[in-house]
């Protein structure tokens, strides 16, 4: 059958008017010096091709693509202005909702490093040039204490802990999105860091697909919005033609 794209729309349509829109929960290292420099675009690093949990293919290490998606979550802990941080306790349901390990104290302490590097890289995803995020991602590898690791628990196979299991969470949670982010712009993927296109919404992405399409949040519901509304004005288009 061909493809329809208003068929398509439609049924997002159906299924917007379902439901009200939900909010997705949160849920080769170097050593200590680490750094990126220009010539990391012919890297050959980043070419597993094995299935993601979700089905679709992709082209990091699961490990870094976890890293990146968490980085990514993290900053939509601040979208559209609303804080979901402002709390300890809510920083422990993040990251209990992620699962992440590492010593957890709860305190504003804790919860002020994780602010900390959150506003650190929003700097990266909205730095307008390459050049410009490497800077950034190296002062970020320059802050942490790294301690790789080779761990495989839980079921999910062989994968890199960039800190110790004994290292505060904070503190473990900033060598993993440093290193994370350092193999994306080695594979040259600096543009998959990207903002929502969906008007009105400031959240971030990491766009993971192969061929780089991916425009709309996971904070909400933006993708379906926009389908809606472009078949809307289709619709209407044509019938201003009748």
């Amino acid at each position: 059958m061909a493809d329809d794209p208003d068929r398509r729309t439609r049924t997002a349509e159906a299924a917007m008017q379902l439901a009200p829109a939900k909010a997705v929960t949160i849920e080769d290292c170097l050593g200590p010096t680490v750094q990126i420099s220009l010539s990391w675009a012919s890297a050959p690093y980043a070419t597993d091709l094995s299935r993601h949990h979700s089905g679709a293919d992709v082209i990091f290490a699961h490990d870094t693509e976890l890293a990146l998606r968490t980085a990514a979550a993290l900053l939509n802990t601040t979208a559209n202005g609303h804080d979901t941080l402002s709390e300890p306790p809510a920083l422990e349901s993040f990251f209990a909702s992620r699962r992440d390990s590492g010593l957890r104290a709860g305190t504003p302490d804790e919860l002020r490093e994780v602010v900390d590097l959150r506003s650190r890289l929003g700097e990266v995803w909205r730095a307008s040039d390459t050049k410009t995020k490497v800077g950034l991602v190296n002062a970020l590898l320059s802050s942490t204490n790294l301690e790789p690791q080779l761990t495989n628990h839980d079921g999910g196979g062989w994968h890199l802990h960039a800190a110790s299991g004994k290292a505060p969470v904070a503190q473990r949670m900033r060598a993993e999105l440093a290193l994370a982010l350092a193999d994306l712009i080695r594979a040259n993927g600096a543009d998959r860091l990207r903002l929502c296109e969906a008007p009105g919404c400031d959240a971030v992405l990491v766009d993971l697909s192969r061929n780089r399409s991916r425009r709309y949040c996971d904070t909400g519901n933006c993708g379906n919005r926009q389908h809606v509304a472009a078949y809307r004005a289709r619709r209407a288009t044509r019938l201003s033609l009748l």
